[in-house]
């Protein structure tokens, strides 16, 4: 992949809340740098815009773009996807792009004559202010996520676990509706005499809203049983 540039990639590392995004903006606007667009296949925040933060991709969609042969680096940290476009990296164009320093390496196999700056913060405490501020300003987003499905039937769809007030995970027993927005429980399988019949379930719980300091989600543990009860069989 290291052919000859002429024109420069440059990655900004650092802390989170070390300025990265700021320096970004100020060297697109005084030197004429393009930004690299970062592919997330996390939901997207209420806040963040498409193709101003980057580009918000489901998981199907980014592996369509690996078949195209059109990503050339993905990695994936914290149960989310990130990827970059082959057209953004290999390019004559003035790049640049946030980057955290374990991927360094990686990216001198793909570009060789990378340029980074690591940015240090004057003050670590206000560094630290800012993470504390940015995970504050969420919107609440769920951390946790069950669905249900009975087949292609979804039941129960990205049900949150943690109770939105408390941030504390939810406790108790949660019932999966006959229906899609039922209210009915009892799941019944009816089968001619003599015969079998089988029901295909897919009970997903869903890790997200990780994009951000990791600190707090140390030592987190999920438990939980899925138990179906049998009725008597008339």
């Amino acid at each position: 992949m290291g052919g000859i540039y002429l024109k420069m990639l440059l990655g900004l590392v650092g802390v989170s809340g070390a300025g990265k995004t700021y320096f970004k903006e100020k060297i697109v606007e005084k030197l004429g740098f393009e930004k690299v667009n970062t592919i997330r296949t996390r939901q997207k925040r209420n806040e963040e815009q498409e193709g101003k933060v980057g580009f918000f991709r489901t998981e199907e969609e980014l592996d369509k773009l690996n078949r195209e042969g059109k990503i050339i680096y993905q990695f994936k940290v914290f149960g989310g996807m990130y990827a970059y476009l082959k057209e953004e990296i290999l390019t004559e164009k003035n790049m640049i792009f946030e980057m955290h320093y374990t991927m360094i390496d990686d990216w001198k196999k793909i570009r060789p004559d990378i340029k980074t700056i690591y940015i240090l913060p004057k003050n670590l405490e206000i560094a630290k202010q800012k993470v504390i501020e940015r995970e504050t300003n969420t919107e609440k987003l769920n951390e946790l996520e069950f669905t249900a499905k009975k087949g292609e039937t979804v039941l129960l769809d990205k049900i949150s676990l943690v109770d939105f007030d408390t941030k504390v995970g939810k406790t108790g027993t949660i019932k999966i509706p006959t229906t899609a927005n039922g209210s009915e429980y009892t799941h019944k399988l009816v089968a001619d005499a003599g015969a079998s019949v089988t029901d295909n379930w897919t009970i997903t719980v869903t890790l997200k809203n990780l994009a951000m300091n990791q600190n707090e989600n140390t030592g987190k543990q999920l438990t939980g049983q899925i138990a179906f009860t049998k009725t008597d069989c008339a």
